[in-house]
């Protein structure tokens, strides 16, 4: 990790806003002509306002999106294509806006998205005609595919970018998967398509800050963080209404909880009402943020063509569930996941007990949250060695009544989504060092008989139940092999199905489960480098592996 990004560790609250030209309209249903009609009748300033209502961390914008039609004057734009190029800067006007209210401001980029392009266009930047066979329409035809004049155009397009704004914002969202469906990570190798190297040494050339953030289909490309888009509304909505089934994720999580779409897609007279709870949103967030290693939950919502106005009560939503969230931010948001009791991606409210963690930045204090009100709580063994004592309850009607060390008495009741009790902390002088290591680790070496599986059947809907980032590598028959090298005195390994298992070459377990969970654990390993080597028996799914020093 980038040293300079490490406080993306503390943004766990985002809004996800597309603005679009050609997909946006006014609130009456009426749809702008061009792009300057799209920016000119924007408030800026009430739009601000509102976002700062909501209490949000970061918002991330659209530069652009279908049609690759940016929100500024684009000279890049006027140079390589026949299309209106906006006379207002109205990305820059947001940005200015959201600085002065210390709302920290990630740019939206798509830089492999010139399927959309009139034909005259796509000859003119190298994306060329039809697509690739039996593909999604986004992804270009090798047999017309310029990649040279391709990755011309979109480096000084994201030059311009940079160059603009690069200074005055806090990050870069690139959206794009690899050819085909994008769920193989190795399938970039076979037909590239951008040259992401060369937007991340532009980008960070500017402002070696920027933290760079890809939607995630399996791998980050070159940059620093994922951030999937996904958990559409038909889904969403009855599982964030309790939020008690819904998995964390070590990932940030981008969720459009209200419709099928990021922006709307109906006249505001025609609007259906907000369905999701206050309570449910909450409680997934505050959940998600002792997970996520940076970005945590980004929700989704946009504003019609006249900047502050949006749909039927989406507003409302997000103002009450800032004022929500205000008892729960300095124990949540201003801490980190617990690095004792951490909660491991994949799990849900019900697998911990609804009972999660947060150490502070100091690391002196740990928070536990309490969803579900407990009589009596038996603490989890320490992943750090580190002990608690001290507890206090900072929830109004909870009380701690004893605590031995490992089992406490609590009393009471509490409003809200949640009751904190706050212990002291004293840290292990030598602690253990846990790694997890997800599927996708390019230190893994699979045979040919792999395929990969991420929030699948269809990325936007569905996920792997019990899966740690939510994705698995499938042996599709007997006889595939998975083989890694590492250093560690222990080595857990979670998967499903049917496997063989070797340590440095010696068989230790034969393992078969119907479900996700920890399938083996190695005894004490003794000296240096070890090896792990997996054959499946049949079908087999490898989910991620645990490795302690």
């Amino acid at each position: 990790m980038n040293k300079n990004t490490q406080n993306f560790e503390f943004l766990k609250y985002g809004l996800f806003v597309h603005y679009v030209h050609n997909l946006s309209f006014f609130s009456d249903g009426r749809k702008p002509e061009d792009i300057n009609e799209t920016l000119e009748n924007f408030d800026v300033k009430g739009f601000a306002e509102q976002i700062a209502e909501m209490k949000v961390q970061y918002l991330i914008i659209t530069s652009w999106h279908y049609n690759t039609v940016p929100l500024y004057p684009s000279e890049v734009n006027a140079k390589w294509r026949n299309l209106p190029i906006a006379r207002r800067d109205l990305l820059g006007e947001i940005i200015n806006e959201l600085n002065e209210k210390d709302i920290k401001v990630i740019l939206y980029t798509h830089p492999r998205d010139g399927h959309d392009f009139t034909e005259p266009d796509r000859t003119n930047t190298g994306w060329g005609k039809g697509h690739r066979e039996n593909t999604a329409l986004d992804s270009a035809n090798p047999d017309t595919f310029n990649y040279e004049l391709w990755n011309s155009y979109v480096t000084e397009l994201f030059e311009e970018l940079a160059d603009r704004y690069a200074k005055k914002i806090y990050g870069f969202y690139t959206d794009g998967m690899g050819p085909q469906d994008g769920r193989n990570p190795n399938m970039e190798k076979n037909f590239q398509i951008v040259n992401y190297l060369k937007l991340r040494d532009i980008m960070k050339s500017r402002n070696p800050k920027l933290i760079m953030i890809q939607n995630y289909f399996g791998y980050m490309f070159s940059n620093d963080y994922a951030m999937p888009e996904g958990y559409f509304g038909a889904e969403v909505e009855p599982l964030l209404t309790g939020a008690l089934n819904l998995p964390a994720a070590q990932k940030a999580l981008a969720m459009s909880p209200f419709g099928e779409s990021w922006m709307p897609t109906v006249p505001l007279a025609e609007c259906k009402r907000v369905k999701v709870t206050y309570e449910g949103a909450l409680r997934f967030l505050l959940f998600n943020a002792s997970c996520t290693v940076g970005g945590g939950v980004c929700y989704s919502t946009g504003p019609y063509c006249e900047g502050n106005i949006w749909p039927k009560g989406h507003f409302e939503f997000y103002k009450t569930l800032g004022e929500k969230l205000e008892p729960y931010r300095e124990y949540a948001l201003n801490s980190k996941p617990s690095i004792s009791y951490p909660t491991v991606s994949g799990q849900t409210l019900e697998d911990v007990c609804h009972r999660f963690f947060f150490t502070s930045k100091d690391e002196s204090k740990e928070y536990m949250f309490l969803t579900k009100m407990q009589s009596l709580i038996t603490l989890p063994e320490s992943q750090d060695g580190a002990k608690l004592f001290s507890p206090v309850s900072l929830t109004k009607g909870v009380k701690v009544e004893n605590f031995d060390g490992t089992t406490l008495s609590v009393a009471g009741d509490f409003e809200g989504v949640a009751a904190i009790i706050s212990f002291e902390r004293e840290n292990a002088e030598s602690p253990k060092k846990t790694t997890l290591i997800n599927n996708t680790d390019k230190r893994i070496r699979y045979s040919e008989e792999w395929e990969y599986n991420y929030l699948d059947p269809n990325p936007h809907t569905q996920y792997i139940k019990g899966a740690f980032e939510c994705d698995v590598h499938r042996a599709v028959q007997g006889g595939a092999t998975a083989f890694i090298a590492f250093e560690g005195s222990f080595l857990e390994l979670y998967g499903k199905g049917e496997a063989e298992v070797f340590i440095d070459g010696i068989p230790v377990a034969k393992v078969n489960s119907d479900k996700i969970s920890l399938l083996c654990r190695t005894q004490n390993l003794y000296g240096g480098m070890h090896t792990l080597y997996i054959k499946a028996e049949k079908e087999f799914c490898l989910d991620a592996l645990k490795i302690e020093e």
